[in-house]
């Protein structure tokens, strides 16, 4: 609870809550003996305004309340003439009583409880004690996280609470916080997926990877940040994104940010390369061997191997969409002049 919620003390004074009320009200009042104090008075006060108690014990019951209040107006003095909440009704014996209207038979329990409420916060008591001894507020729950997660040889379409499209690449992993679309629309994302995103200025929508930040200004975009590759892509097919605040990428675009914070842009990218797979088909544009190699065993889901360094940098272009496993990898083999051999599902390339 937020400061003090008079209808849900009420009702739990009233022993009118509900279960989830009652659990909430019990953590408010472990957070502070401030807090339970507050609700002891209420008690008390809640006495006064029972048409069972006695004179006597209504006396005796305003009595242990300017007892417990009796020092606010010392730590809280107001100029003469111009008495503070804490000191109203309860400081000075020459001060009388005050009036109380107690409810009648019908009314509820509830109703005698906030006529209580009432009388404190009126009378100052209340408003004393918050002034010497705040509540204390529980602190903001810590937001949980649901993963969306796909393996090697998977791929996945899903669609968040706005509306936003997400098509999660094989290997990935999408983290949601229980708090998306509060304040802003975030997640966590390693692996690789295309964001289709609702546009909402006021609720921006941010992709967070391990070196970069991409956060929406348009509408379509890729983000590739697997744990075994050095660096972030994000690649722009509509619209416009920010990177880490640094540089805003447009369509055609790629911003590259590496492990230490490195910056690169490169303009006129092929789209199908970052965007194809969504589709069904896996599109190689020039692309180095070795990063070739990882993507092609994500998504066969099987391990592709070099026979040496020297030929992860022979550059590949190929499309591939329901080849099987085997005949992907001949290609490969023939197109940059290299020999192919498995063993179940590791594949190996090496120089002829």
């Amino acid at each position: 609870m937020n400061g003090l919620d008079w209808d849900l003390l009420t009702r739990y004074l009233a022993g009118a809550c509900a279960p989830a009320e009652q659990e909430r009200v019990e953590r408010w009042l472990a957070e502070s003996p401030a807090n339970r104090a507050i609700v002891d008075d209420l008690r008390r006060a809640a006495a006064l305004a029972d048409e069972t108690a006695t004179p006597d014990r209504q006396a005796e019951i305003l009595a242990s309340l300017r007892r417990d209040w009796a020092g606010v107006a010392d730590t809280d003095k107001q100029p003469a003439g111009d008495l503070g909440p804490g000191s109203l009704h309860l400081v000075g014996a020459e001060r009388a009583a005050p009036k109380f209207a107690i409810p009648g038979s019908g009314w509820s329990a509830a109703a005698k409880i906030a006529a209580a409420v009432m009388l404190l916060v009126g009378g100052g008591v209340i408003a004393g004690r918050l002034l010497r001894h705040p509540p204390v507020a529980p602190a903001t729950p810590r937001a949980t996280f649901t993963a969306v997660a796909t393996a090697r040889g998977e791929r996945r379409t899903l669609r968040l609470a706005d509306g936003t499209l997400v098509a999660l690449a094989p290997a990935s992993t999408l983290r949601i916080s229980s708090t998306y679309g509060a304040r802003e629309r975030a997640v966590e994302l390693e692996g690789q997926a295309v964001f289709t995103v609702t546009h909402d200025s006021t609720r921006p929508f941010a992709v967070r990877t391990a070196h970069a930040v991409a956060r929406d200004l348009g509408t379509r975009f890729a983000v590739r940040a697997y744990a075994d590759e050095a660096a972030t892509d994000v690649v722009v097919a509509e619209g416009l994104v920010a990177v880490s605040d640094r540089l805003v990428v447009h369509r055609g675009e790629r911003a590259r940010v590496g492990p230490e914070g490195r910056f690169a842009l490169v303009r006129g990218v092929p789209l199908d390369e970052y965007f194809a797979w969504t589709e069904g088909r896996l599109v190689f544009q020039d692309t180095p061997l070795r990063e070739a190699a990882l993507q092609l065993g994500r998504w066969y889901a099987i391990d592709v191997r070099l026979g040496s360094q020297g030929i992860g940098a022979r550059r590949l272009s190929a499309s591939f969409r329901d080849e099987p496993t085997s005949e992907a990898l001949r290609v490969v083999a023939s197109v940059l002049n290299l020999e192919v051999s498995h063993t179940g599902s590791t594949y190996t390339l090496r120089a002829r």
